[in-house]
């Protein structure tokens, strides 16, 4: 299944704005803490960034269907042609590997995607989902995912480790997939972020109870900042083979931060039979508090700097929320619809500096491969240089189709990268 949404004009220009911000905003700063994001771990590697979810259910034969599903954005694709005539495409590729690294199943899918069957350029949820499925033994694997563009050739990987439980007992229950409400449709939604315009949070699992009655299943959502649960529903389960079960969370109600969903299957003396849980990331601005807006106006010096952050840095109540909501109002490519494309890119290029460049108590996105890989996103090559006796280890990133190059080098030996050049860049 392939959903398709978006707009030549609209992704073009929310690349243009975002890249021409970034490049004209002045550099700055340094410290806190770094926050860890669990829903990173479905992130692609790479410029055409994408998430994918790994979810388990019965198959036949004793066997389970392990099921792949993506996600991303239509403005990662290069779009090609006139009005008219527009033209884009991708693939999207499994590998499944066992423990001793032997492939043992793989898949791609090809997507060309035209103005004509796609309406590129007239709708406004541009998201593009698929998915692959594939009957396999219980065990551990390790997926190798790799989504490339088909016009501009610009690709993002990620390597998943996974073990395939057996199901074929009873009772049993499946491992959890997520999905977003898209246009009265639900869709795959890997990332696992949720609230403002993302809410509800949905979740389907399958539940095997064997035919017996009584049976019920618990689904509690626990915050693990708080340490409590915040959502809690029983629901009783047919007796029959397979349950399917779709569960759905008010998330804009929820404090912003890292939850925990857990699906148990229990009988009718309340013994639990089998559980699945998974992370996910609930953000309301309107619940934030007072620490974490602050690091979130921090992260805008990147792009913005002067009275503007100093409004945002002081503003408290019902100011704050009208006064963000203003800052990315004016930002937003394609003002009126539910998605603010900048807002996105910004933060997902903020999350995985963090994740990939964070040195200590030091968040990534303070640090100075932090700094270019906000302002100008991830570069079309990079050149790995380890120590030698000669040279301190560098790297130089090349950003072909803009013209740039930057190279930084861990002058002190402690695996922090410093801007060598070129220094106008470089972070004060």
């Amino acid at each position: 299944m392939t959903t398709v949404a978006g707009g030549r004009a609209a992704a073009v220009s929310a690349l243009i704005a975002l890249t021409a911000a970034l490049a004209a905003a002045p550099a700055a700063g340094m410290a806190v803490r770094p926050r860890v994001r669990p829903d990173l771990e479905n992130a692609g590697q790479g410029p055409l960034r994408f998430h994918a979810q790994t979810a388990c259910f019965r198959a036949a034969a004793g066997r389970q269907r392990l099921e792949v599903t993506f996600a991303f954005s239509t403005d990662r694709l290069q779009i090609l042609g006139d009005s008219g005539s527009l033209r884009a495409g991708y693939s999207f590729s499994t590998i499944i590997s066992d423990r001793a690294g032997r492939q043992v199943a793989g898949d791609v899918v090809e997507r060309s995607l035209t103005e004509a069957d796609a309406a590129l350029a007239h709708r406004h949820d541009r998201v593009l989902t698929g998915a692959m499925s594939f009957d396999l033994p219980p065990g551990r694997y390790r997926l190798s995912l790799r989504c490339s563009d088909a016009n501009s050739q610009r690709a993002a990987v990620l390597d998943k480790a996974v073990t395939v439980p057996d199901l074929a007992r009873e009772p049993a229950i499946s491992s959890l997939r997520f999905e977003r409400l898209s246009g009265g449709d639900t869709i795959p939604w890997p990332a696992r972020r949720y609230g403002d315009v993302m809410a509800p949070l949905v979740a389907y699992v399958e539940l095997y109870p064997g035919g017996q009655p009584g049976r019920q299943a618990v689904a509690r959502l626990w915050s693990l900042d708080d340490e409590r649960t915040v959502w809690e529903r029983r629901i009783p389960v047919a007796a029959a083979d397979r349950v399917p079960l779709r569960i759905a969370v008010a998330a804009d109600s929820l404090t912003s931060g890292a939850y925990d969903l857990r699906v148990a299957l229990q009988d009718s003396a309340g013994t639990e039979l089998g559980a699945t849980a998974a992370t996910v990331v609930v953000e309301n601005l309107h619940r934030l508090s007072e620490r974490d807006f602050r690091d979130r106006v921090d992260q805008l010096r990147y792009i913005s700097r002067g009275r503007e952050l100093d409004s945002l840095r002081h503003a408290s109540g019902g100011m704050r929320d009208t006064l963000w909501q203003r800052f990315w109002d004016r930002r937003d490519p394609t003002p009126g619809t539910e998605r603010n494309e900048a807002k996105e890119e910004y933060y997902a290029r903020v999350e995985h500096a963090d994740r990939a460049f964070s040195l200590g108590i030091k968040p990534g996105w303070r640090t100075d491969r932090g700094q270019v890989y906000i302002r100008y996103g991830a570069p079309d090559d990079v050149e790995h240089h380890p120590f030698d006796s000669e040279h301190q280890a560098y790297e130089i990133w090349h950003y072909y189709r803009d013209g740039r190059k930057f190279i930084f080098s861990d002058t002190q030996g402690f695996g922090e990268f410093l801007l060598v050049y070129p220094s106008n860049e470089r972070m004060r």
